[in-house]
Parts: structure tokens; sequence; C-alpha cells
């Protein structure tokens, strides 16, 4: 693997346009690539831009003493591309756990509050089909403590109370159920 690519516009047999059009559309290789050239051509400049150069050189003089400066700054730009992506696609997947998290969070609370609501409707069955015999029982009762034929027989009335103060006690429980 190479650290950067630099080509000289003038090659034998090819020009550094057709080689740098090799490197990305055909092999697709993500390096930086300079082109340096001696014609200082615009057009020529935009062409390896497009083609995806990621810098471009004229030849002038001293043209080697910025050389370093510009494949360095290259090599940067493309290693800060590099990370930037890989940023980008650790972001994106920490996004999508957060979503897969989120719904199966969703689907917990749900699941919770279908469980609670079942809950809550069995309590209010429960209650009242436990309240519905008892009452009975308790109105019953009630009517023989009143009746004076129960007055005079002691050990039936307090059998009775016994019946009528355990009813009182379910219905209390039932109460804070």
């Amino acid at each position: 693997t190479f650290d950067v690519l630099l080509l000289d516009f003038r090659l034998a047999g090819d020009t550094g346009l057709d080689v740098l059009r090799v490197v990305r559309q055909d092999r697709d290789l993500d390096l930086p690539v300079v082109l340096v050239t001696g014609q200082g051509s615009e057009d020529i400049a935009a062409l390896a831009m497009r083609l995806g150069a990621t810098d471009y050189l004229v030849k002038r003089p001293n043209y080697l003493l910025a050389l370093p400066a510009v494949l360095e700054s290259a090599f940067h730009r493309v290693t800060a591309t590099r990370e930037q992506a890989a940023l980008r696609a650790l972001n994106a997947s920490l996004e999508r756990k957060v979503a897969e998290r989120t719904a199966e969070f969703e689907l917990a609370k749900d699941a919770a509050e279908a469980a609670n609501h079942a809950k809550s409707a069995f309590l209010a069955r429960m209650s009242h089909d436990l309240r519905t015999p008892l009452n009975a029982v308790l109105g019953f009762s009630q009517l023989l403590l009143l009746d004076p034929a129960l007055a005079g027989a002691g050990q039936a009335r307090r059998q009775v109370q016994l019946i009528h103060d355990a009813g009182r006690h379910l219905l209390e429980m039932i109460d804070e159920v």
C-alpha cells in the first residue's frame, strides 16, 4: 500500500490523467494523488481534480521545495476524509442501535401496559365476583340478627354474628385489594 501517489502529467505512453483515471475509476483506489505538470494549464488542473486528484502542482522554479508540503497536505486531507467517513459510519451504526433499542423498549412498555391492563381487569372482575355472593351473606346475616326469634337463642345469635363479622372482614380485604 502507498501513502501518496505522485504522478507526472507527462509519462511514457500515457498521461498522468490516464493513470489517474485508472487509479480512481478502474481500480477504485482510495489514496491521495498529487499530479505534477509543467503545463500550468487551469484546464488540466480542473480535469485532474474532477478525476479525483487530491492536489495539483505546477513545475515552476523551486517547485521541489514545495513538493513535501503538498504531499503531506494531500495525505492529511485524505486521512481526515477517511476518519470523517469512519465517524459517520460509526454514528450511523450507533443511531441504528439506538433506534433498535428504542423499538425494543417500546415493545416492552406496550407489553407491560397490556399486562397492567389485564391485571386491573382481573382485579375488577374478581372484586365484583366476590362481592356479589358476599353481599348476600352479609344481608342475610343482618336479617337474622334483626329477627326477634333469634334474640332469645344466645348461641345461634353468636354464630350468626361470627358469620356477619367474617363477611365484613372479607369485604374489607376485598376493598384493600
